[in-house]
């Protein structure tokens, strides 16, 4: 399918969303009982293609693997093969190839790691001949600022390093929740975790215990959230999702009751139901332990007539796309009027009075899952649009459009 064209419901909408498993929590999940030797396959499911990837290439005892575009499965398959006996090259999609990766890959060999770059120094492929690895005593320093999965990559083999690990970052912490998700798993699966202020301590100590459950996706409900504000009602259900969760998006439901959205924790799941608020002139928030909801409240703000000033927004050229850059150009081109002060880290913009969309619009996806599904908040209250290659939501979400049919949405291949 090269596009589909979406509508969105001209009233309220009201149903029930089945929402994927966190491919956050599952990737670790994969490495912890991978190390620990008592991997299993997740059920049959419609996994997120991340974790898909990781899961078939964590089982295919091959020596040459290739992670697509899943840059997760990348980082924390590096740090995985560098401890596993074998010679491994690890390749990625052309874009994959176009992210850094030299962080890990400079701090993995100050543990006696020995990887070697096959191409541009920085990027992949690599050459990883697997070993043992030792601290000798000495801690690494680690940039925090650029991806967390650096951080957890290395935190997750720490049991198996010789001597332990002891990790110092450096410079502004980005993706904090990610970081305390990976202890809370290690900590669930018999090891645990010294974390405090910019210093992490792990002792040499193997897994233990399984790791029980996976819960569903918090990245993933804002989408909807955001149609059921905009469409002004009535209310949606979200099984087996929590309030109380390890990830750190699940502060959207904070966010979102201060835009009229009140939600109800029930057994099998949470209830959101509208609840009519004046509207706020600006919507302010730090991103910077929420980058993956940078797209959707984005499409939200535009599309509802808020004012946004986003800032944390440090690391989200580094993700499927230049993601900061296209949403900037993307509200532009809507019509919003857009502020540049720290153009690298910020997204600051006045939206249109009204958005006009014209017919031969082509919302282009750049193999971006997450731009693919905030897109499609622009089609509610009955509007018209094309989104090109809709299967990149398959990344995270693979049931994504089936699901927003389910509330009232229609749509066709183009």
């Amino acid at each position: 399918m090269d596009n589909l064209r979406i509508t969105g419901p001209e009233t309220t909408v009201n149903g029930i969303v089945q929402l994927p498993i966190s491919k956050s929590i599952a990737n670790r999940k994969l490495i912890i009982e991978s190390l620990a030797g008592n991997a299993e396959k997740f059920p049959k499911e419609r996994l997120p293609k991340d974790v898909e990837i990781l899961q078939n290439l964590l089982i295919s005892g091959k020596s040459e693997l290739n992670t697509q575009h899943a840059g997760t499965a990348y980082r924390f398959l590096l740090a995985y093969l560098s401890i596993q006996e074998g010679v491994f090259v690890l390749d990625g999609s052309p874009r994959m190839r176009k992210r850094p990766i030299g962080i890990l890959v400079e701090s993995l060999n100050k543990l006696g790691a020995d990887i070697q770059y096959l191409g541009e120094r920085g990027y992949p492929p690599l050459r990883i001949n697997g070993k043992k690895l030792h601290s000798k005593g000495d801690p690494i320093t680690l940039r925090a600022d650029v991806s967390s999965q650096y951080i957890s990559a290395l935190m997750m083999i720490a049991p198996y390093i010789e001597g332990g690990l002891e990790l110092h970052l450096e410079g502004k912490v980005l993706s904090a929740p990610y970081i305390q998700m990976t202890a809370n798993l290690m900590h669930k699966a018999g090891v645990e975790v010294f974390f405090e202020k910019e210093k992490i301590s792990i002792q040499q100590k193997y897994y233990s215990s399984k790791i029980n459950s996976v819960e569903r996706d918090w990245s993933a409900a804002p989408y909807f959230l955001s149609i059921l504000l905009l469409q002004k009602g009535n209310e949606l259900f979200f099984p087996e999702l929590h309030l109380k969760s390890s990830q750190g998006d699940a502060v959207a439901s904070q966010w979102f009751k201060d835009l009229g959205l009140e939600s109800y924790q029930e057994k099998s799941g949470t209830r959101f139901r509208y609840n009519q608020k004046e509207k706020p002139y600006i919507f302010e928030k730090n991103f910077s332990d929420q980058p993956d909801l940078v797209p959707t409240f984005a499409m939200l703000c535009l599309a509802s007539g808020i004012k946004a000033r986003f800032t944390g927004c440090d690391n989200l050229n580094l993700k499927e796309s230049n993601r900061l850059d296209v949403l900037r150009e993307t509200a532009r081109k809507l019509g919003a009027i857009i502020y540049e002060p720290n153009s690298a880290t910020e997204l600051f913009f006045d939206p249109p009075e009204s958005i006009i969309i014209p017919e031969d619009t082509i919302f282009q996806t750049l193999d971006d899952h997450r731009l693919a599904m905030s897109y499609s908040l622009l089609g509610s209250l009955g509007r018209s649009i094309k989104i090109a290659d809709p299967s990149v939501v398959g990344k995270s979400f693979p049931a994504f459009w089936e699901e927003l049919m389910k509330i009232g949405f229609t749509g066709n291949a183009q």
